[in-house]
């Protein structure tokens, strides 16, 4: 029965090698990069980010609102006789154009795009590391699924042995020329050998899954792996490449820079705000176009906040928080990378 189930085993590993193309780590690794949830869900992170530095900017720049109104009125008085009262009524429509621009704010708008961008470098920075983390599972995967491949040949062979020693040994006894602990013996290593197999085919399913769930697909006839790269000579210039290069700390680097600039536009926000408005309009009564108005105005205003039950020193206080926040979370991420860099 044994003997029957790796035979089945063999014969499934056979047809997929005949009946598919042989394929390369790059292959895995393509397919990693293309049907990653992961790696899309994150890049849809990224683009959403990017419209923050749009909002900031938007801030800065001249808004324009149109208006547009219908009044109706009735005019009547009551004072006077009902037979000399008098009523009268007029429909009015009225098209406005109002625009404002922000001259000063104390540097806040500047600040909200600087520290717009910087998330946004974060966010991007984060999308290089799951893209790494993509590939390196890929990578894992396609090592895993020849490792337990030649595991699971091994075991298989050392259960062939073990069945033509136990045929052997069971000649010999019949003959006389063992005895029935040598049998014994052979036996219990042949059960050993079969739960081995068992063992490896089960590995090799999981890695065959893990396959599957790296690159969207089950693997096929596998090619060697590719040589190992050239690494550096010692390990502290591994660390010093990590902590130079690595995604993580250039994230965290990127998230410190941003919320410094976050508690710096709160606190630019105390200062004056300087807003150039301008409107232009019409009015005009329907059925009487020849009586009207037409306006323009222009206006500038100051405004400054005085008092906002506490909200301002709240706000500060969060931002604060977020940059202790932030720079434990860089120490931890360079630690973090060190030894990850050291594992490796």
């Amino acid at each position: 029965m044994v003997r029957s189930t790796c035979a089945a085993v063999a014969a499934v590993a056979i047809s997929i090698a005949g009946s598919s193309i042989a394929e390369s780590m790059t292959d895995a690794l393509i397919d990693a990069y293309r049907t990653s949830a992961l790696l899309e869900s994150t890049r849809a992170l990224v683009r959403a980010q990017d419209e923050s530095v749009a909002e900031a900017v938007a801030a800065l720049r001249p808004t324009l609102a149109a208006s547009a109104s219908m009044t109706g009125s009735l005019n009547r008085s009551p004072m006077q006789p009902i037979q000399t009262r008098t009523t009268d009524g007029a429909v009015r429509t009225a098209l406005g154009l109002t625009t404002e621009l922000l001259i000063s704010d104390g540097g806040a708008g500047r600040l909200a795009v600087e520290a717009a961008n910087e998330a946004v470098m974060a966010a991007r920075q984060s999308l290089i590391d799951v893209e790494q983390a993509i590939l390196l599972n890929a990578a894992t995967a396609y090592h895993d699924v020849i490792l337990r491949q030649d595991l699971l040949a091994l075991a298989q062979t050392s259960l062939e042995v073990f069945e033509s020693q136990l045929e052997s040994v069971q000649r010999r006894f019949k003959l006389g020329e063992g005895t029935l602990t040598d049998v014994s013996l052979v036996e219990a290593r042949l059960a050993a050998a079969s739960s081995q197999v068992l063992l490896r085919q089960g590995e090799y399913q999981l890695a065959r899954e893990s396959f599957r769930f790296a690159t969207g697909r089950y693997p096929g006839a596998l090619l060697p792996p590719p040589p190992a790269p050239n690494i550096p000579g010692t390990l502290e210039e591994v660390r010093a490449i990590a902590r130079k290069y690595h995604p993580s700390i250039i994230q965290g680097q990127h998230t410190v820079t941003a919320a410094r600039l976050t508690l710096k536009q709160i606190e630019a926000a105390l200062s004056p705000q300087v807003v150039l408005g301008g409107s232009v309009s019409a009015s005009r009564e329907v059925g009487a176009w020849d009586r009207g108005t037409d306006t323009a105005s222009i206006s500038i205003s100051a405004r400054m906040p005085l008092y906002a039950g506490g909200r301002t020193d709240a706000n500060k206080r969060r931002a604060i928080a977020n940059i202790e926040k932030a720079r434990f979370e860089l120490q931890h991420a360079a630690r973090q990378v060190e030894q990850a860099a050291t594992s490796a």
